[in-house]
């Protein structure tokens, strides 16, 4: 049997039951954004959560710190939107301009405390 569950059928044949694999991909997908980013949530994340034509853009922000702590969902969101944004304006820059301006600026503190008042 390998770990499977078997369901009898009305008709006394026996048919392995997927059902919970369902429910733990439905658990990953409902449950994993509320936590907060690390190690564990991030392999999550690569292998079930984020879409191929966003990982290049999930990587680039998984290396800032600033998201250590942070809500998977937030994450998971900033790369969505970051990927549709591209698409949508077709921004004609290459990749690191992109990521660095564009992706995820850096907004420091003293950049915010120097603009008069």
């Amino acid at each position: 049997m390998h770990g499977r569950i078997i369901v009898p059928l009305p008709n006394g044949r026996q048919k392995p039951h997927h059902c919970i694999w369902a429910l733990a991909e439905t658990a990953i997908h409902l449950v994993t954004p509320h936590f907060s980013v690390g190690d564990t949530t991030m392999a999550i994340a690569r292998k079930f959560l984020v879409q191929p034509k966003e990982r290049v853009d999930f990587e680039y922000l998984t290396a800032q710190p600033i998201w250590q702590g942070q809500r998977l969902k937030t994450l998971l969101e900033h790369v969505e939107l970051a990927g549709y944004n591209h698409e949508l304006v077709n921004w004609q820059v290459d990749d690191r301009i992109y990521q660095e301006y564009v992706l995820s600026p850096p907004i420091e503190l003293s950049t915010l405390n120097s603009q008069p008042a």
